[in-house]
């Protein structure tokens, strides 16, 4: 790789974090497409990884079978995510004259977890900082611990607002349309997936009380 092609990837990095609809043109006009994949995967991961590290339990918790639990149901939820979200997203925005296949959206879903990931990446660098000061701590102080929630609930706003301007972008929408098309969006998916893990819990006797609706929901936000 050229020292301009590296270059243009640090910008296009700095570009979905700043410049959104920018962002997401290069991204589908140039080979960078292929890395959409491999961030939904990565996002979902981050996701579960993230819950597990703001519980505040440090590393002497974190073995090789953790990582696996975590793993896996992320990269369920990373994949599934990006091709049910970018085929409602692409049907409900043709309501609104928008023009976006599901291959856009899953551009864009893919790349709005971009942020989120990041902050994940800050959270386990602070912890690593941490346990190297406290190595026989088990718990986060509640300080860390405070500001371990603050940068996972910027870095999940900042994701939102970067796959609502790619969305508009995309499809060629106004920020209201888009905003109304990811709403209509998420309550769509809610809406199927309190069905489908009600329906699992009755088959694998989980509690009922265990279904929580805003769990449905922040599990499929970027």
């Amino acid at each position: 790789m050229t020292a301009v092609e590296v270059t243009d990837d640090r910008l296009l990095l700095a570009a979905v974090f700043t410049r959104p609809r920018e962002a997401i043109e290069r991204i589908l006009a140039s080979q960078s497409r292929h890395l959409v994949l491999p961030l939904a995967t990565l996002g979902g991961i981050a996701f579960y990884v993230g819950k597990f590290l703001n519980t505040g339990l440090v590393f002497n918790f974190v073995n090789g079978g953790i990582l696996l639990i975590l793993a896996v149901p992320g990269v369920i939820v990373g994949v599934g995510s990006l091709y049910l979200t970018a085929l409602i997203f692409s049907w409900i925005g043709r309501f609104g004259d928008g023009c976006a296949s599901p291959f856009h959206l899953r551009a864009a879903w893919a790349w709005s977890f971009l942020p989120y990931i990041f902050g994940c990446l800050v959270i386990v660098m602070m912890l690593i900082i941490a346990k190297a000061f406290d190595p026989n701590g088990l718990m986060v102080r509640p300080g860390l611990l405070f500001v371990m929630k603050v940068i996972t609930g910027i870095s999940r706003i900042w994701g939102w607002l970067v796959f609502l301007a790619m969305v508009s972008q995309v499809h060629r929408l106004t920020m209201w349309q888009s905003f109304v098309t990811c709403a209509v969006g998420m309550g769509s998916i809610v809406a199927i997936a309190i069905p489908v893990r009600a329906m699992l819990g009755y088959l694998l006797n989980i509690p009922p009380i265990l279904f929580n609706v805003r769990e449905y929901v922040l599990e499929w936000l970027p």
